[in-house]
């Protein structure tokens, strides 16, 4: 339905009695279209007419006529060239397109001008309102030509034995299209076939290279040794705001405040694209989403409060960020294509995965990694580095010389990213006005430059909310007992609507303590508290660790608790066994009887230890 809706949008592509129509201008209660079907001259239609009607695509109108613009990098010179041409003979019919009398003028003039024919004119204005767009100019661009049946054959013979992992030869593909495509009922090659230099010319006519290093070779080795490395990384990161992830295990053993040898810590950081400024970095054990974590939270953390806290001062523009960058480059890392992650794009932030083997793609990150180790090891000796002979046969054992905590290590990984940042020389190209203000290639100095320019390619945002948007979801589900998330009640005292109407509702949690989850509703985030205090300051896990114990315990209770009754089933037994059961109990005088029974009963204690005379 198109309603109030299609006033608002010209150029909108509708469905009209089995044609489709583009909307070309509206006038009042009318709509100037055009017949992008039957391709004819455009037309009024009053708006009545076509209120009901569906709305289409520009991929629905390509599949009815058949026809797709190419685009801007289909485009040889040449087609720029003669389409640029056909525009600028129709360019000044186009203001007059709904003066049918102006609009027949013009193509007169026109025509007379360039002597160019009034029905090509109007062919060629009919081609551009039909597609709204100037390259439909150019007619079958990628149309090929039809192929006879011996070239179709030997396409078969290409694709079928010649473009595969088997690594076949032409003559081997030549001789199978001969056996399954020109031999006779007798097994004999019939007399009219291709022959071989027919069969290698059509090969060298129609082959892509890119197309045959594929099939043959594998993509992965297309994209690792053969694959053209054209572009450059300011090609998609002109500016600052482009962050590039990734993590590196560090070439140093560490150990334990007891000296015990831990292991390799892991180094994950956030680079400026442009700048090559390291934005953020975390340092642990781990790494996934744990580290990406640490390495948000660091992003977002003043720079000089953060060194602060190592005894490291530093001023506010030798490294001077605290908000998020609005684009961030990732590989396909399982902690970048997990969901946790992807819930960044809640705040604004886009998120590009980089296809595989692209290492230039993120060259600046990969680069500071190499830099920021040889920063530290040109200023180490010993302390358990790692050389190039580790794990070599006969190689040294360097966990032996580790010396370093991870305390100690991470100041020394600080202050190698402070010196990154204010005096590696970074390649780039310059333009006149910093020529002129004599900025220096160093990543703080060309962020800097950029800061204030562009500041809104970065989110600001408090840590609160980046943890809350990095929580893991699932979902929890109301009942008139509370909130239930993995067999936990929650509570919140404004969800009282919501406990007595049930449902479900996501929820996010902290796997590590299962104190509190959270909803989110209408943008705004509500805490709910757990019920029960047994399991208060938990982790979920060692929850789940308690119940299953419980639920053992419990078992066995059941099974002793059986056994008990059992037991005192056998013994019930035994007694009413030892009893004369006929049903002739006499039911006279019950009170008396009682009376009797209950005198019986009453036992009189003596008096002990008195004095006869006392």
């Amino acid at each position: 339905m198109i309603g109030v809706w299609l006033l608002m949008n010209k150029n909108t592509l509708i469905e009209y009695q089995g044609d489709i129509l583009r909307v070309l201008l509206i006038k009042e209660k009318t709509a100037y279209v055009i017949n992008c079907t039957k391709m004819i001259m455009p037309y009024y239609l009053s708006l009545e007419e076509i209120v009901n009607c569906s709305v289409v695509d520009e991929e629905t109108l390509h599949s009815r006529t058949g026809f797709k613009p190419p685009s801007s990098d289909e485009l040889t010179e040449h087609n720029r060239k003669v389409i640029n041409t056909k525009y600028a003979l129709i360019m000044p019919i186009i203001p007059f397109i709904d003066n049918e009398d102006l609009r027949s003028e013009m193509i007169s003039i026109i025509s007379l001008d360039n002597g160019v024919s009034k029905p090509t004119l109007r062919r060629y204005l009919i081609k551009y309102l039909v597609f709204n767009n100037k390259n439909a100019l150019i007619i079958n661009i990628n149309r090929e030509k039809k192929l006879t049946q011996d070239e179709k054959n030997m396409r078969w013979a290409l694709n079928k034995f010649y473009y595969t992992g088997f690594k076949r030869t032409l003559i081997f593909a030549y001789r199978m299209m001969l056996k399954y495509k020109y031999l006779d009922e007798r097994g004999q090659i019939i007399p009219i076939h291709p022959k071989y230099h027919q069969f290698r010319y059509f090969y060298s006519k129609y082959n892509k290279k890119e197309k045959e290093l594929i099939t043959r070779d594998g993509l992965g080795k297309y994209q690792r040794d053969a694959r053209p490395l054209l572009g450059t990384i300011y090609d998609f990161a002109p500016c600052i705001g482009t962050a590039m992830l990734d993590s590196t295990v560090c070439d140093i053993y560490l150990v334990d405040d007891n000296k015990n040898v831990v292991g390799r810590p892991i180094l994950t950081a956030a680079v400026d694209a442009y700048s090559g400024m390291c934005l953020g970095y975390s340092l642990g054990w781990e790494g996934g989403i744990y580290s990406l974590e640490h390495l948000l939270q660091n992003i977002i953390e003043n720079k000089v409060e953060h060194c602060r806290k190592f005894g490291i001062n530093i001023e506010q523009n030798q490294w001077n960020i605290d908000s998020l960058p609005l684009i961030m480059i990732t590989d396909k890392g399982k902690e970048y294509i997990g969901n946790t992650f992807i819930q960044l794009s809640e705040l604004g932030v886009k998120i590009i995965d980089l296809p595989p083997y692209r290492p230039e793609l993120k060259s600046r990150v990969e680069k500071f990694f190499d830099i920021v180790q040889n920063l530290y090891k040109e200023n180490i000796y010993k302390c358990g580095l790692i050389y190039e002979d580790f794990q070599e046969r006969g190689g040294k054992d360097y966990r032996k010389d580790a010396c370093l905590t991870l305390n100690d290590f991470n100041k020394i990984i600080l202050l190698s990213i402070i010196t990154y940042n204010n005096s590696t020389i970074i390649d780039i190209s310059y333009n006149n006005e910093m020529i002129k203000e004599n900025i220096s290639p160093f990543p703080a100095t060309l962020w800097n430059h950029q800061k204030e320019k562009y500041i809104d390619n970065f989110i600001e945002i408090d840590s609160n909310l980046l943890t809350l948007t990095l929580l893991p979801r699932s979902i929890g589900r109301f009942t008139n007992k509370g909130l239930i998330f993995n067999k936990l009640r929650y509570r919140n005292d404004l969800f009282k609507e919501e406990y007595l109407n049930g449902g479900e509702i996501p929820i996010s949690y902290n796997p590590d303590d299962a104190t509190y989850i959270f909803v989110k509703k209408n943008d705004k985030w509500y805490k709910f508290n757990l019920i029960s205090n047994n399991y208060k300051n938990m982790s979920f896990a060692e929850i789940d660790e308690l119940i299953k114990g419980k639920k053992k315990l419990v078992k066995h209770a059941q099974e002793v608790s059986l056994l008990e009754k059992i037991k005192l089933s056998n013994d019930i037994e035994i007694i009413t066994s030892q009893v004369d059961i006929n049903g002739n109990a006499n039911i006279k005088n019950i009170s008396i009887t009682r009376d009797k029974e209950k005198r019986n009963n009453h036992v009189i204690k003596s008096i002990k230890g008195g004095d006869d005379n006392g």
